[in-house]
């Protein structure tokens, strides 16, 4: 008896049916023929309403090596936004040429890699769905409004399925393990001079590193919208990723410690320590996750094969139940939708533009990455040309450091929120909170330095937190695309790596348009002073600089101090001002949240529901 109880609970959890109210469950209950799969389909009820594990919940595991894999990207990249530009600047004394071309093949490949490293990783499934339907597997949908009903397919379909679906899983897992070292190999190769030319150092070490740095990011960011689906189980893998990002900040409070532009030796000890740990931590999480998908499908197709077999029993005797399970000649009610054909990256790509929620999506996702890769690039500047009267060095480490923690911390808030309220209207208030205070500054001025450093800390940690609240965005996304072209499987990759395709130039240009206008002014206080001049103009449409003599850093160091705060509180104001703008106005288009995004999940619940029709 308890063997039948145990396998009904399972069959009613994977149709769907423990969200059923009380009501339901009567006219569920009473519609049974039988006194026997009445009282097993009861008891499973009763134990469904009592014991409802979510797929965080239950895999906890799952989160916390997710968050592990987070840690060991955090532990680099920090180092990497904070100190590469300074290294050549400072250290290796890159001309403004070579920095400005170089930057402009980084943004290029930067540009590319995204959709390419995406395509190579996702476009098995776009063919093996064509392949699938070829073979017969088709799902039900409704041709008149677009809208799907619920999948309908067979036992042996829906163990195909599984089986697609865990292979997707295991190639983004071995990826992860494999490309993580070799990023991690890459990191290294900033802060150890391999080669005498410094632009070739410069270039080659800078799209090695994102090469990888993209390859890893795609399939961990797929992850969170391939291992989990509902936004309770996404948040949770956003908090288990901000705690794993906390703990990789260590690196920033210890690596200001260790830092020294005339000697390098403590900081590459540092940074090789770094690059071992984190290899490490990039094996644990893979193999680790390998490992769990794993059990945790065998455990999904050991059940789908006892529920085939409990409902061709229970159509034999006349007591199957109404929704479960149903008969084909149940399912040849449903129209059948055209078996889809392969797609090409180009096809996908219109496909993708042509949504609203993409394209506003996108462009508030470019200009966030500008505005944080800005507030990284120039952070340690807005320090020492606004601060360094109040602030002493320690104190500037100890700010530095909170403004890379806090965001994290606050994203523990800010996605328990999002559970609560929907992470479109925690970005929205993230965002109206960016121009707030920076008009609140505007309208005091500097003559409070405390303000001006509430300011410059909030300016930082509000734009981080808004970064990371993305990647669930983005998975809702990977939702709309999978319901509305009625994938087999969804492509997360393909659609993490468009919407980067465009809003990865954001890191490129916040370095480029903050050094060109550093250079601009100091070219307008040469002018002024009698001084040799520096001059900038634009090439092919991208900006470039050419200097007479000197450095990036020697016309920094060419303002008076006076000259020096107004140019960096000018660039501090204006950033957040502007970008706050832009994104307001393109996320006020954005409609992926409330009812529509509700429809997305309940389509995705009754597609998964392994071929039972939910009502």
């Amino acid at each position: 008896m308890r063997d039948i109880q145990r396998i009904a609970s399972r069959l009613l959890r994977a149709a769907g049916l423990h969200r059923l109210t009380s009501s339901s469950i009567s006219s569920l209950s009473s519609s049974s023929s039988s006194s026997l799969a009445s009282s097993s389909s009861a008891s499973a009820l009763a134990s469904a309403e009592s014991d409802k594990p979510t797929a965080a919940a239950a895999g906890s595991p799952i989160a916390r090596l997710y968050g592990l894999a987070t840690c060991a990207i955090t532990l680099q990249h920090n180092i990497f936004l904070l100190y590469y530009v300074d290294v050549f600047v400072s250290v290796y004394r890159i001309s403004p040429t070579a920095f400005f071309y170089g930057q402009l093949v980084f943004w290029l490949w930067n540009s590319v890699n995204d959709p390419l490293f995406a395509w190579f990783s996702d476009k098995a499934i776009l063919t093996t769905a064509a392949a699938a339907a070829g073979a017969g597997t088709s799902d039900a949908t409704n041709s008149s409004t677009g809208h799907p009903n619920a999948s309908l397919k067979n036992g042996s379909t829906a163990a195909a399925a599984v089986r697609i679906s865990l292979a997707t899983l295991q190639r983004r897992l071995r990826a992860l393990t494999l490309a993580g070292p070799l990023m991690s190999l890459c990191f290294l190769s900033f802060w150890f001079r391999w080669t005498e030319s410094i632009p070739i150092h410069f270039v080659v070490s800078l799209c090695a590193y994102d090469g990888f740095l993209t390859f890893v990011d795609l399939q961990h960011q797929a992850l969170m919208a391939d291992l989990v689906v509902t936004v309770h189980d996404r948040v949770e893998l956003s908090r288990y990723s901000s705690i794993g990002s906390l703990i990789g900040c260590v690196s920033v409070f210890v690596s200001y410690a260790v830092w020294n532009a005339t000697n390098l030796a403590q900081f590459q000890l540092f940074c090789t320590l770094l690059s071992v740990l984190s290899a490490i931590a990039f094996v644990l999480s893979g193999a680790g996750l390998l490992r769990l998908v794993t059990q945790r499908s065998a455990a999904k197709t050991a059940s789908s094969m006892q529920r085939v077999t409990v409902s061709h029993d229970s159509a034999d005797a006349g007591h199957a139940t109404n929704g479960i399970l149903p008969t084909p000649e149940h399912s040849s009610h449903h129209s059948v939708q055209p078996q889809p054909t392969p797609v090409s990256f180009l096809q996908f790509l219109r496909q993708m533009l042509g949504y609203r929620n993409f394209l506003s999506f996108t462009v508030v996702s470019l200009v966030q990455t500008f505005h944080c890769h800005f507030n990284s690039n120039f952070f340690p500047l807005f320090l020492h040309y606004l601060l360094r009267d109040v602030v002493s060095p320690a104190t500037a480490s100890i700010l530095l450091g909170i403004s890379f923690v806090l965001p994290h911390l606050n994203n523990l808030y800010f996605s328990s929120l999002s559970e609560r309220i929907g992470v479109y209207r925690v970005v929205r208030g993230l965002l109206a909170a960016k121009l707030v205070i920076a008009g609140a500054l505007v309208l005091f001025g500097t003559s409070s330095q405390m303000l001006l450093t509430l300011f410059i800390l909030s300016n930082r940690i509000f734009s981080e937190g808004t970064c990371k609240l993305l990647g669930l965005v983005t998975s809702d996304l990977v939702d709309e695309d999978y319901i509305v072209h009625h994938r087999d499987q969804a492509v997360s990759a393909l659609v993490f790596g468009t919407t980067n395709l465009v809003s990865k130039a954001g890191q490129s240009l916040a370095p480029v348009l903050g050094t060109w206008f550093l250079i601009g002014q100091a070219a307008s206080a040469a002018a002024n002073s009698g001084a040799a001049p520096i001059q900038s103009h634009l090439v092919g449409g991208v900006i470039g600089a050419v200097a007479e003599e000197g450095s990036i850093l020697a016309s920094i160091e060419s303002f008076s101090p006076q000259h020096a705060q107004q140019v960096m509180l000018g660039m501090l104001v204006a950033v957040p001002v502007v970008c706050a703008c832009i994104q307001l106005a393109a996320w006020h288009y954005f409609t992926l949240h409330g009812a529509q995004l509700q429809y997305v999940k309940t389509a995705i619940s009754a597609r998964e529901g392994s071929g039972h029709a939910q009502a």
